[in-house]
């Protein structure tokens, strides 16, 4: 035990030791990025990039900085299911992304990573009650710009987001028909993003489409990841091997 210790203490150390090499040897935003193309399944880095995002704000980096922070707080909440980490860096992204908008409207990464870490607040305190709170028409109208600045973005971002939107409302309001046609244009902008096609059979599944689910489902892992999220395809390649054992005999 003492061992295991010593080893995560000096992981832990060395990981704060390359961080801070890499603040003062290279541009901070640039640093952030690199972190973010390398991401798994740790929010180590995510809430170094926040930290570092944040400092080059207070030194002047403005936009730049503001909605590299607003994608930092969504990678944090991307990696947790717990609801009260989701509500405090969903909040903080959505914030971030509105600040950025300010600082620059005709650019597309404030409405979109504010849209879709509001997304995360919502998740963290319940779908209906954010609803009930009016911030569905928020996302919406953020998604929307977003949509229209450069729905190519993030590998089809704005258009996966609004169709996840559609797909995660609460039945009654679902609209599984709009969600599907949201993922369809995003899986035609990139067919190797590995989550378009897993929220996809996830949808086909509620449907009970079961030869629309086993064809999507193929097609993701037949297809390889995009190079800079490679590690989120994989792990929604696995998730996908899992959907796939609900599946009912051919």
């Amino acid at each position: 035990m003492k061992r295991l210790a010593v080893w995560t203490l000096a992981a832990a150390v060395a990981t704060v030791l390359v961080w801070t090499v890499v603040a003062y040897t290279q541009d901070p935003l640039a640093a952030i990025d690199a972190a973010y193309a390398k991401r798994d399944g740790t929010d180590v880095a995510a809430k170094q990039s926040l930290a570092l995002a944040e400092q080059a704000f207070a030194n002047g980096s403005g936009f730049e900085a503001a909605w590299r922070a607003a994608r930092a707080c969504f990678w944090i909440c991307d990696r947790t299911t717990v609801s009260e980490v989701k509500q405090t860096y969903g909040k903080r992204g959505w914030d971030w992304g509105l600040k950025a908008i300010s600082l620059n409207g005709a650019r597309v990464e404030g409405y979109y990573f504010g849209c879709i870490s509001l997304g995360e607040y919502g998740t963290g305190i319940g779908i209906p009650r954010a609803l009930f709170k009016g911030l569905g028409g928020k996302y919406e109208d953020l998604g929307n710009k977003a949509l229209a600045i450069d729905q190519t973005y993030e590998r089809g971002g704005p258009l996966r987001a609004m169709g996840r939107y559609f797909q995660l409302l609460p039945k009654l309001v679902r609209k599984l028909d709009r969600a599907e046609q949201y993922f369809k244009k995003a899986e035609t902008v990139a067919p190797c993003m590995t989550r378009t096609r897993f929220y996809m059979v996830e949808l086909y599944i509620e449907q009970e489409n079961w030869a629309a689910a086993r064809a999507t489902a193929n097609a993701a892992l037949a297809t390889p990841g995009c190079p800079e999220h490679a590690w989120e395809c994989e792990y929604y390649k696995g998730r996908i091997r899992t959907l796939q054992k609900k599946f009912p005999p051919q």
